[in-house]
């Protein structure tokens, strides 16, 4: 359960172009109870607030300037300490294809603008408070996508990469040629 502490200790990096649009998102969780939220007007300044405070969640507009949305998740996905971080995405011109991009950079939520508080705040909590597995692959990597059209084929690359990667390192560790090792059906 999140208790209102654990709501109080939250720390948002908050980036969006819009002033006005900032003060519905600010207003929206304080009024759950959130009291440390960054200010950001565009990609740049979200990627330095990041790497300063590393927030609780990262709540970015997809029309961020600079660098957008997605280039600001990928980043961070590459980066060591913020790989992990959630991030939610927001857009005013939600869409089918730019929901599964968000996803498919490594976003853990996306909401559509306008929203009610309580729809941003359950988003927010949900990428801090629930656990989510990460996949990476050659192509992904951020946490494993609720919708199973979409995490069914990164997990079978997961199952290939692991299979294919256990090979070389089995081959190492005991000095062994590819000639001399047997696959056996069980």
């Amino acid at each position: 359960m999140v208790t209102s502490r654990r709501i109080q200790d939250l720390s948002v990096v908050l980036g969006d172009p819009n002033s006005f649009s900032r003060q519905i998102v600010r207003s929206a969780l304080g009024g759950y109870g959130v009291r440390r939220i960054a200010d950001c007007r565009d990609g740049f300044e979200v990627i330095e607030a990041v790497q300063r405070f590393i927030p609780s969640v990262v709540v970015i507009d997809y029309q961020l300037t600079g660098l957008d949305a997605l280039e600001v998740t990928r980043m961070m996905r590459r980066g060591a300490s913020t790989q992990m971080l959630p991030v939610v995405v927001m857009s005013a011109m939600p869409s089918r294809s730019l929901v599964i991009a968000a996803i498919m950079e490594g976003a853990h939520e996306f909401v559509a603008k306008p929203f009610s508080s309580q729809t941003l705040f359950e988003r927010v909590s949900r990428s801090v408070f629930v656990p989510r597995q990460f996949l990476r692959t050659r192509t992904f990597f951020g946490p494993a996508p609720y919708d199973q059209a979409l995490r069914e084929p990164l997990e079978r690359e997961v199952t290939s990469l692991n299979a294919t990667g256990a090979l070389p390192a089995m081959k190492q560790a005991f000095n062994v040629k590819e000639d001399e090792i047997e696959f056996v059906s069980i």
